[in-house]
């Protein structure tokens, strides 16, 4: 209407206070909504709402990776308004402490205590649980590809996260958002950030244990939705950290899964899935001694062998391609 700038801005204290409550809403159509009036917001008062940015940061984050794609579309196109390209980075480092601080306490939060009871079903509360936690991650892992090694390594170099034993527990989360948004957080700390994962997070227990444990771990995923993130995430890890081999119980925890992985031919992602076997194969038979190598590549050729009768029409073709690279490789 005609309301001049000014007094569009005294909105920008009350809306920031009840921008997390609503960005968290059960009902996609609200959260779609808050994210457009953000937008006619953001260009209005450009100026005055980067004084609230810090807490309105994360929420917003959040909506940009929201499971809904109308919500993501209404987040991402409100922060193209307030933010050019070239001034995103700047913008992250700038609320960093808060959105560090706004993914520890969501991952420390439980249905019950992020959901009030009164205000959400049961359905509702697991939903929106799930939707908080798996876009917090994935915001988070966003940030860390966004700006330099050195500002990524600024921001979870700390410790704050990757200490948290409830971090690398999500990777037995029963929802596949949480888990694929784990293995993406995961590639993104590996990539931008390795030295936040040197430091020990409790006596004997380093935090690259427990990275490795839960990302070697995830071979033993059944569900092919969170595949795709699985795989950058364990091959990320172990190019970056060789080591990462010795840390796990590989012949109990970790190959048995692969072989039966295989032999289902990946659950139902086995064009995806069989290109990254090799690649991990080469890897991992590069950390043991020759002998034991050459007794694990004759399973390997087993599992993938089994994996061709078990593959459906399309994964046929990578399959076959996968046991005549394990062959000669």
């Amino acid at each position: 209407g005609g309301r001049n700038d000014e007094d569009i801005a005294l909105v920008l204290p009350p809306w920031q206070q009840s921008f997390d409550t609503v960005a968290m809403d059960p009902d996609r159509r609200v959260r779609e909504g808050l994210f457009g009036a953000h937008k006619v917001l953001a260009k209005r008062v450009k100026k005055q709402m980067a004084k609230h940015i810090k807490s309105l940061m994360l929420p917003w984050l959040c909506g940009r990776f929201d499971p809904e794609a109308s919500v993501r579309a209404a987040a991402n196109s409100a922060f193209s308004t307030l933010f050019p390209p070239h001034k995103v980075p700047e913008a992250f480092m700038f609320c960093r402490n808060e959105i560090v601080r706004g993914v520890v306490e969501n991952i420390g939060h439980t249905v019950q205590t992020l959901c009030d009871p009164k205000v959400f079903s049961k359905e509702e509360a697991e939903e929106t649980y799930v939707r908080v936690l798996s876009s917090s991650l994935l915001a988070l892992s966003h940030v860390l590809d966004a700006v330099t090694p050195e500002q990524a390594t600024a921001l979870v170099g700390g410790g704050e996260v990757v200490s948290l034993p409830a971090l690398w527990r999500l990777g037995n989360h029963s929802s596949v958002l949480v888990r694929a948004a784990l293995y993406t957080l995961t590639r993104s700390i590996a990539l931008q950030a390795p030295t936040a994962l040197h430091d020990e997070a409790a006596p004997g227990e380093s935090r690259l244990k427990q990275a490795a444990g839960m990302v070697l771990g995830a071979l033993g995923d059944k569900d092919p939705a969170g595949h795709s993130q699985m795989w950058e995430s364990v091959l990320v890890l172990v190019k970056t950290f060789p080591s990462a081999f010795s840390l796990v119980n590989l012949n109990k925890a970790v190959l048995p899964k692969l072989w039966t992985f295989l032999k289902n031919a990946g659950y139902g992602s086995a064009p995806s899935s069989f290109p990254c076997v090799v690649p991990l194969l080469d890897l991992c038979f590069a950390a043991m001694p020759e002998e034991e190598a050459g007794r694990l590549h004759a399973t390997a050729l087993e599992s993938v062998w089994a994996g061709i009768a078990a593959a459906g029409k399309d994964g046929k073709e990578p399959a076959v391609k996968c046991f005549f690279e394990v062959l000669v490789d």
